[in-house]
Order: C-alpha cells, then structure tokens, then sequence
C-alpha cells in the first residue's frame, strides 16, 4: 500500500497482503461490533447482537469485489453505520481502542433491496430502546420568520418564536455509501413532514425575492454589488441561505420543486456565498433518483439530517426520531385520570 496524491492506491500484484488486510477488517467487526449482519453463503442474512460490542456501529459483511479491480471476497466489509458519537470506518474509543477499517467495498442494488428493512429495522431498534427513556420526547428551540415586504422593499426577521421537534437518536454513514446515503437523503428532504415544510416555504421566499430580477446571471463584480445592499432581494436570500446551512440535497429539492422560477440566480448565488457547489448539487440529485430510495416504506421513523460544525467531514449525522413513540406518550398524558 501506498498514499499517493491524498488517496490510497491498492497494489493488486500483492494479492497475498489484500486478503490479509480484509481479513483482518472483517474479523474485527465480527468480534467488536455491537450489530453484525452476515450475509451468508446462500444468501441468507443473519443479525446478530452482540453483547460484549466495543465498536459502536451496525457492521455489514458480505461478499463482494474490491472497486475497480476483479478480486472477489466472500466476506468483506460492506457497509457501517456509526451509532452515537462513532463514525463509520474510523478508529473508535468507546471500549478501549480499535483502529479504522479500509472502505474498499460497497453494497449491490441487489444487496441492499435485501439489506433495506432489515437495517431500517435494526436502526428502529436502537432508537426506541433509546428514546423510550427519555422524560422529555420533544424539544422547543427559538426560529425568527423571515419575510420580504415588496411595498417597502425591505426585509424582515420578525421577533423569535418557538418551535417544537421531536428528539430523537444519532447515527452517521459515510459519502461513500451512496445507497444509503441516499435513502437517508429521501427521508429527510422527501418524507419528513417538519423538514418539507420548511424547504417549501424557503422556496416561497426565495422566488419572492428573486422574481423581480430581469438576468438569471450576473458577473461576480455584479454579484458583490447585489449581495452588498443591505436591503436588497438578493442580499435576504444570501441572509437566509447562511442562518439556514441547508445541505447539497435540499438546494436539489429547491431547485427542483417547481417553486422557484429564478433558478440560475439563485444556484449563482449558493456558489458565490461558498455554500453549495453545482457538482455536489448534481450529485444529491442522482442519489435520490436511484431507484431504490424510499422503496419498502418508512418504518415509523423520521429522519432529519445535522449539519456538524466543521467542513472537512466524510460522512453525514442524521437524527431518528420515532413519531409513534410522541403520539403514545401524547395520549397517555391527556388521559382524565
């Protein structure tokens, strides 16, 4: 193995240190992970929870071929989703420590229409243990109300008020796991309610704002002209887009949703604020248009993904919360006795 240029490069002439290397990740999170799901010989699948568990992931092992090479493994790390604070594939310090795992393999479509509801099952699991706990099932933060008045062209932030969410438990994928990255990419932009409204009335106020503009590009001089007024359309946008740090999917379902006219304008200025990237835009859109995203049904949760607060990251946070368990809890307090 060597790094060149910032990315490893896997010498398949040395076959012999490969198997060792996959080997030696798979017997790790076979001994260490505190949910293994082994996909077997036949192609049955198999959970195990395991009660001595140091590494705090849903670890997935099963046959596959190393990305860009033909060398075939019956068993291989597959897939690893981190519970809690642990992130997937990198070195863990829950129960002493345990080094990183090499993300040479991935999941098949096939694989993973197969692997769907049992994980989605297995992440329900954890999160009811979890939450069912807890005193509290929701939590209120403080938002403003953003709004632009085209009589006194002028924008608005109207006093705070209170919102409430329901809480839930934390998990984490890597960027590399495109399947399940884009499951969680649909759940979050697609199928939770608290989050779909927010995005359509974001929408809202961005045509608003920027319907009134003639060009749908301007030069980048022009842009910091734009963007420097005070009150200016743009310059609300640019306010909102900041306070808001929306995720590459959410500008796809934005710019796809049929509610924002001014397109261009809008993606130029995401770019120019250093937000959002046309590439990265480009990619959120084929993950949630691959075909088994949302397939099989929800599973009585609801998932909203976290921004963390550094940039340099190689995988998503994504909050469970589980609506059945606040309902429950709901009726149980307005009982008359």
């Amino acid at each position: 193995m060597r790094k060149r240029g910032g990315k490893m490069k896997i010498y398949y002439k040395r076959p012999e240190i490969v198997r060792k290397y996959v080997s030696s990740d798979v017997a790790l999170v076979k001994k260490s992970a505190r949910v293994l799901v082994l996909i077997k010989y036949n192609g049955e699948i198999a959970v195990f929870n395991q009660e001595k568990w140091k590494l705090n992931v849903v670890a997935v092992v099963g046959p596959g071929t190393i990305n860009g090479s033909e060398m075939f493994f019956q068993e291989a790390v597959l897939l690893e989703i981190g519970i809690g604070p642990t992130r997937p594939y990198h070195d863990s310090r829950v129960a002493g420590w345990l080094r990183k795992r090499r993300k040479w393999f991935f999941v098949s479509q096939e694989q993973y229409r197969l692997l769907r509801p049992i994980i989605l099952k297995i992440i329900k699991d954890i999160a009811t243990e979890k939450i069912s706990d807890w005193k509290n099932l929701t939590w209120t933060i403080p938002e403003t109300k953003n709004h632009y008045s085209r009589k006194r062209k002028k924008f608005f932030q109207d006093s705070i008020r209170w919102r409430k969410y329901p809480t839930g438990t934390r998990f984490s994928v890597s960027k590399k796991d495109d399947l399940f990255l884009a499951d969680i990419y649909a759940f979050d932009a697609e199928n939770n309610p608290l989050v779909r409204k927010q995005l359509e009335g974001l929408a809202k106020f961005i045509d608003l704002c920027l319907g009134g503009y003639c060009k749908e590009r301007y030069t980048p001089r022009q842009m910091n002209r734009i963007l420097s007024s005070s009150h200016g359309r743009a310059a609300a946008v640019a306010t909102v887009l900041e306070q808001r740090r929306l995720f590459s999917h959410h500008y796809h379902w934005i710019l796809n949703s049929g509610l924002v006219r001014k397109k261009e304008l809008f993606l130029q200025i995401a770019e120019h604020l250093g937000l959002a990237t046309e590439e990265r835009i480009h990619k959120a859109g084929y993950l949630m248009g691959l075909p088994v995203t949302g397939n099989g049904g929800l599973y009585g949760l609801q998932i909203r993904t976290i921004r963390p607060n550094f940039k340099r990251r190689d995988f998503v946070v994504f909050e469970v919360s589980i609506p059945q368990l606040i309902k429950e809890r709901e009726d149980a307090e307005n009982l008359p006795f």
